[in-house]
């Protein structure tokens, strides 16, 4: 059965590399928003991302600008799973 997995923004952070769940994605823009900022990747198969966190943990990107990789972690419990049909217009 297909399914699509949807994360709110606000729940990804960066890995930190301690065996968290975590999507490699691709950097394609970072914006500053004041005291958040929000990535806009893409993962190896295509599919967009976009995480949002507080301004205060921009460092923790190092090298994930624009064109960067960087991996996002996420709780597994937060992740909402959609049947195909189901989804809202």
């Amino acid at each position: 059965e297909a399914v699509t997995a949807m994360l709110r923004p606000e729940q990804f952070s960066v890995a930190g590399g301690n065996g968290q769940a975590a999507l490699a994605v691709s950097v394609e823009q970072v914006v500053f928003m004041g005291s958040v900022f929000e990535i806009h990747a893409r993962t190896h198969s295509g599919r967009k991302v976009t995480a949002s966190m507080a301004a205060a943990y921009q460092g923790l990107l190092g090298e994930g600008g624009p064109g960067g990789a960087v991996r996002l972690a996420y709780d597994p419990a937060a992740v909402h799973l959609i049947r195909r049909g189901e989804e809202t217009p």
